[in-house]
């Protein structure tokens, strides 16, 4: 790190195992983010800050930010019935009603339906390992577009653009990044410090 500037130490944590949820360290939950007020939170938000790039409310503005998302255009109950027919591994979906409120003025460039009620899906988580949020999130974004296609405006990263084509399916979206995964997994191996 000298390069930098810097002279870093990294010290072992002591009792940790690569394999640990929050819950098994004993230790008590402390925000890490205004929007970051549970561990299950921290579970889903992986694959649900993906809604930052849509015009759908990812729950900002609610008592439950990302395990909540919608939108004035989804069909909520659709979507959750939609979603619990997938068979979407550690959690079930619930339709939800909300409006999102906007406290502090933030800015709505992307179209996000500020202070309007809102229909969509809460997460329910169920299995916190089996839980993968970035899959969870697509079939999310696939539920929602089937209840209302035309009305997402969003500027999905590269791998999603395909769930715009023609034919594309959501199976075939998610063997693509789930191969770019599996390609980072091993390259990240020789970086690990727990096992």
């Amino acid at each position: 790190m000298e390069k930098y500037g810097a002279n870093l130490t990294v010290i072992r944590m002591k009792g940790w195992r690569r394999n640990m949820m929050w819950d098994e360290t004993g230790l008590l939950w402390v925000m890490p983010s205004p929007n970051m007020g549970t561990l299950e939170t921290a579970i889903v938000y992986p694959g649900q800050c993906l809604f930052e790039r849509t015009n759908i409310s990812e729950g900002r503005g609610t008592t439950k930010p990302f395990l909540m998302t919608g939108s004035t255009w989804i069909d909520a109950e659709k979507a959750a019935k939609d979603l619990n027919s997938r068979g979407i591994k550690g959690a079930m979906f619930r339709p939800v009603y909300f409006i999102p409120e906007n406290f502090n003025g933030i800015s709505n460039s992307r179209g996000k339906p500020w202070n309007k009620m809102c229909g969509g899906v809460e997460i329910m988580l169920t299995d916190f390992r089996a839980f993968k949020s970035v899959e969870t999130a697509v079939n999310i974004l696939d539920a929602y577009m089937k209840t209302n296609p035309d009305s997402l405006v969003w500027s999905p990263p590269p791998l999603l653009k395909k769930l715009q084509e023609p034919g594309v399916t959501i199976e075939q979206v998610i063997k693509d990044f789930q191969d770019d995964v599996s390609k980072f997994m091993k390259i990240r191996e020789k970086y690990l410090l727990y096992k």
